[in-house]
């Protein structure tokens, strides 16, 4: 499938599955839909299943966002006691778009607990509660962790079972997501590489590629100016110390993390960056850039060698192109819903580069790499090492392991029917383009589901993002609403202004009175408007009731079934912020 009828598929509004080999472009359309739909004020959840890769999209990841956190069952008691939390009420209310990032490593037990609470919250028996879900990832990369599964004994790998893994969950079952795979690959170029990568995916001439791979092994030459991707840290560790101990006693200059926010939040943020608290440098060390710069003067992944300092004592790096970049500081950060950063780290984005783990280049793009596969251990660590990087010429391999090259057998099977689905899914959109006529129902379509979502059919001026950059839109669509609500517009009369539906309107003024934007006074003019359709004996018993600790959709109900008060669930909201 083409990244740009993936693309078309998202706009629908279909749950998807977005998938391929490592370098087809899974973030790149991502970047895309996300784009389009902050265009139409529309804020989908962005989510990842590791805290490193949380960190490079500057979310969360989706354990934390869905309120599972370390939780390893629901049971009556634990989901009672969830049910009650208003806030985490709140995020599943608002949620339309939810994206979880990496896959592959969310276990299959997680994402069924995930859908449990969706039910959960939004009293619905749909999968997800009928929202959009976007799943994008590659099963052929790392897998989810095992409680009881142990690397220390590189024999002793895991068995060929993949129950774990996110497709045979229940949830996955019942939301059967289009699958979108993508079939051009932009990151290598490499004919030769390519070929290795494809028979690896697919388990076909293994003794070739092994025949391929050891004659690498041969040609090994120890070199200084490359990153070594080795199995276990205690290998990295020590290349690292080694090596910066061999630059000598030349100056050094020494950058110290800062941190602001909550303590469990500033930790966690911490523990899943890839720069270290403290970080000491001299001219000739080898580093690696963990971040991307939103200028793009590099990516998460770029190599260099320190060459001078600025200044400012600032660094300055000189990357395996030659480019000459004056590195600064950045920063992580962890928000919630509404954007609002409840943790954030600032270091410089450089980690020593002599050496780094396979499962810590996930994610990355490199030059050139030494990579030692000697001891491999778990399904598809050898495929996700060497295509890390763009071309085979540039890969200098240590040694190669016996599981090395191994692939989950039932991500093999299951590889196959997402392919043949996916195919059954470009044929489908490829219709929509036979005629006029198809088109614009494709359109309609797409119109039917921003409307669906509260969005704006006219687009609003965005700055252009990244997926993982923390680019902010140039016109947020929440300070539209606010400086119509200094004009004491009546929240109705925001949304017919603006397009868009009152719920969307009124979780603007909730943000906003989150945010401390505006405080209660700055409202009172609505709720004077809306007291208005009360009697004063109806505004107790709603007072009252939203004063209890219950979700929204018991408190609706009870005033609306029991107490026979007629009141929708926007007035509702609004009413508590007044409580």
């Amino acid at each position: 499938m083409s990244q740009e009828e993936a693309l078309d598929i998202l706009k629908m509004g279909h749950s998807v599955f977005l998938t391929g080999a490592a370098g087809t472009g899974k973030t790149f359309v991502l970047n895309k839909y996300i784009q389009y739909l902050k265009t139409h004020s529309i804020s989908p959840i962005i989510t990842a299943s590791t805290g490193i890769a949380s960190t490079h999209i500057g979310g969360q990841t989706i354990h934390s966002w869905s309120g599972i956190g370390i939780l390893e069952k629901l049971d009556k008691y634990t989901l009672d006691k969830l049910e009650q939390n208003e806030k985490l009420y709140k995020k599943y209310e608002n949620v339309k778009v939810l994206i979880i990032d990496e896959i592959s490593m969310l276990h299959a037990s997680r994402l069924d607990m995930i859908n449990t609470l969706f039910k959960k919250f939004k009293k619905s028996d749909k999968p997800f509660a009928g929202i959009q879900i976007i799943f994008c990832g590659d099963f052929f990369q790392l897998p989810p962790v095992v409680k009881n599964y142990s690397n220390k004994n590189t024999e002793n790998i895991e068995n060929d079972s993949d129950k774990e893994f996110a497709y045979n969950s229940n949830a996955w079952k019942e939301l059967n997501p289009v699958i979108c795979y993508l079939s051009r690959n932009y990151r290598q170029e490499d004919e030769k590489l390519l070929k290795i990568l494809g028979d690896i995916r697919f388990e076909r001439n293994e003794s070739e590629i092994l025949k391929e791979l050891e004659v690498k092994t041969k040609s090994y030459k120890q070199e200084k100016d490359i990153l070594k991707l080795y199995t276990h840290n205690i290998d990295v560790d020590a290349i690292n110390e080694d090596q910066y101990k061999e630059l000598g006693e030349v100056k050094e200059y020494t950058y110290e993390m800062t941190s602001s926010g909550k303590k469990h939040i500033v930790e966690n943020l911490k523990n899943n960056c890839l720069a270290g608290d403290i970080i000491n440098l001299k001219i000739g060390t080898k580093v690696i850039f963990v971040k991307n710069d939103q200028n793009k003067a590099y990516q998460n992944g770029t190599l260099g060698e320190v060459i001078d300092f600025a200044n400012n004592d600032m660094p300055i790096v000189e990357t395996f192109d030659k480019k000459k970049i004056l590195v600064k500081e950045e920063s992580w950060q962890q928000t919630n819903d509404d954007g609002k950063v409840l943790g954030e780290i600032s270091q410089i984005p450089l980690r020593y580069a002599w050496a780094i783990t396979i499962h810590k280049s996930q994610g990355m793009t490199l030059d050139a790499a030494e990579i030692d596969l000697g001891r491999a251990f778990g399904s598809g660590m050898g495929y996700v090492a060497l295509s890390r990087v763009k071309e085979f010429k540039n890969i200098n391999l240590v040694s190669i392991g016996k599981h090395a090259l191994r692939i989950n057998s039932g991500v093999l099977k299951q590889d196959k029917i997402f392919q043949e689905k996916s195919e059954r899914a470009s044929l489908a959109i490829k219709k929509y383009f036979d005629d006029r006529e198809m088109k614009a129902k494709l359109k309609k379509k797409q119109e039917d589901f921003i409307t669906y979502c509260g969005g704006s059919l006219a687009e609003v001026e965005i700055q252009e993002e990244n997926f993982f950059e923390e680019a902010k839109p140039k016109i947020k669509t929440t300070l539209v609403t606010l400086e119509l609500v200094k004009q004491e517009i009546l929240p109705k009369y925001i949304a017919e202004k603006r397009n868009l539906t009152l719920g969307t309107i009124v979780g603007h003024i909730e943000e906003l009175f989150e945010a401390r934007e505006i405080k209660e006074s700055d409202i009172e003019y609505i709720f004077k408007d809306i007291e208005k359709h009360y009697s004063g004996g109806d505004m107790k018993i709603i007072k009252k009731i939203l004063m209890s600790d219950r979700g929204l959709k018991a408190k609706h109900d009870e005033l609306n079934k029991k107490h026979k008060i007629e009141i929708d669930f926007s007035t509702l909201k609004l009413l508590r912020l007044k409580i």
